[in-house]
């Protein structure tokens, strides 16, 4: 291969990739945006959850409901802008349900034991 073609091939792959990416960063970065009293830091990381929440998101609508790639960019693009907003939420939930799960579990276990 040649130094010609192998840089064409790359310059291709990175403009695919950043077409990809582009809903997923527009979004987060409105969501970045919009959200006063951020630092630098908390930015970048909404920015980065964001992408990669859309870029997942997009994927899954696109396979699960067989809608158009366009739709399924916008449906990632909305779930970029509120990835981290929910982020408190799912993390309180997912908590809730993995203590209710423990203890439903020590149950059955406790009811199997005992044979009732």
């Amino acid at each position: 291969m040649s130094n010609e073609r192998f840089v064409h091939d790359m310059a291709e792959a990175a403009l695919t990739a950043l077409g990809a990416v582009a809903p997923a960063a527009a979004g987060s970065a409105i969501g970045a945006w919009l959200r006063k009293g951020l630092s630098f830091k908390e930015r970048t990381l909404h920015f980065a959850a964001g992408i990669v929440v859309s870029w997942y998101a997009t994927i899954a609508v696109g396979v699960i409901f067989s809608v158009h790639p366009f739709v399924a960019q916008g449906i990632g693009f909305t779930l970029g802008y509120l990835a981290l907003d929910a982020l408190p939420v799912i993390r309180e939930r997912a908590i809730a349900l993995l203590g209710d799960a423990f203890d439903r579990a020590r149950e059955w276990i406790r009811i199997k034991r005992i044979g009732e």
